[in-house]
């Protein structure tokens, strides 16, 4: 098993408590949409998942940068349930399931970088014409899809041009099909329409 960008590692982290799954179960259901969330109380659960669905989300990447496995990590989908502490990290629940999908599926993962094609979001020749956020603070930074006169538009308020990569993929799934890289060298946080 590959991936194509470096997440963190799998650690030890011994003082990191265990993923405890009350139960995993094969989803034979036959739908296609699938979720996972951790909520606040420490509920964890991922239903109707693939082992790629979970590798996805245990170190943080993309479909296209797992690579390998066995036959059955595509289309045999399953059920977690499990508990971690309240208010647990994103980045401590990654861990957690890392730890997890060892242990019980005996996953050994190898972490790879890779020369890859990208998309770079760079500064035309005039010069960025940009709206400066009018509240600036990322951490109200919103992008949302809006119908304008048929045509698919995104506005977005408060992001930076670090953040605006990674939510490109979201808006324009069809179109942005590898990873955003930010080459602009801008700081501060904008107003903008995409479309």
């Amino acid at each position: 098993m590959a991936t194509q960008n470096t997440p963190p590692a799998l650690a030890p982290h011994l003082d990191l408590p265990e993923l405890e799954a009350a139960s995993i179960n094969l989803n034979l259901s036959g739908a296609t949409e699938h979720i996972g969330e951790v909520l606040p109380s420490g509920v964890f659960f991922a239903e109707n998942v693939t082992m790629n669905n979970m590798i996805q989300l245990a170190w943080s990447v993309r479909a296209n940068a797992v690579i390998g496995g066995p036959d059955w990590f595509a289309p045999d989908h399953f059920d977690i349930d499990g508990k971690v502490p309240p208010n647990t990290p994103d980045d401590a629940v990654r861990l957690m399931l890392q730890r997890y999908l060892a242990s019980v599926f005996k996953l050994a993962v190898q972490l790879e970088q890779r020369p890859r094609d990208v998309f770079t979001l760079s500064v035309s020749d005039g010069g960025p014409r940009l709206q400066k956020a009018s509240t600036p603070g990322e951490a109200d930074s919103d992008c949302a899809i809006s119908p304008d006169s048929g045509k698919h538009r995104a506005v977005c308020t408060n992001i930076t041009m670090v953040g605006l990569p990674e939510r490109l993929p979201e808006l324009a799934p069809g179109y942005i099909d590898r990873p955003v890289v930010d080459r602009t060298g801008i700081l501060g946080t904008w107003n903008l329409g995409l479309e």
